[in-house]
């Protein structure tokens, strides 16, 4: 057998720690995610055949946007130095007896 492999990763690694602004930063995400489990609470009766989906969606989507802008300010919403960034592309092939 022949395995093909292909991957992609994103990386953050934040120069210093800034405790405070950390502790805004990730407590502005939390308070978005709580939001949206407080919306599922409240309509799981009218949704209830596609709420694991929406909700999955909506944590999803709060996620990737906060972690997107975090690429530019690494305790965003607040100023803070800039992360740096590393972009990896793997490929492996494999050959199985």
């Amino acid at each position: 057998m022949l395995y093909f492999n292909a991957s992609y990763e994103h990386t953050l690694i934040f120069p210093a720690h800034l405790v405070w602004k950390w502790f805004g930063s990730r407590g502005i995400e939390l308070a978005a995610q709580r939001m949206i489990d407080r919306f599922a609470y409240e309509y799981r009766e009218q949704f209830r055949d596609n709420l694991p989906i929406l909700n999955f969606l909506l944590k999803t989507g709060i996620s990737y946007i906060i972690y997107e802008q975090r690429r530019g300010s690494m305790n965003f919403p607040f100023k803070s130095g800039e992360p740096m960034n590393y972009d990896t592309f793997k490929m492996g092939l494999s050959f199985v007896f």
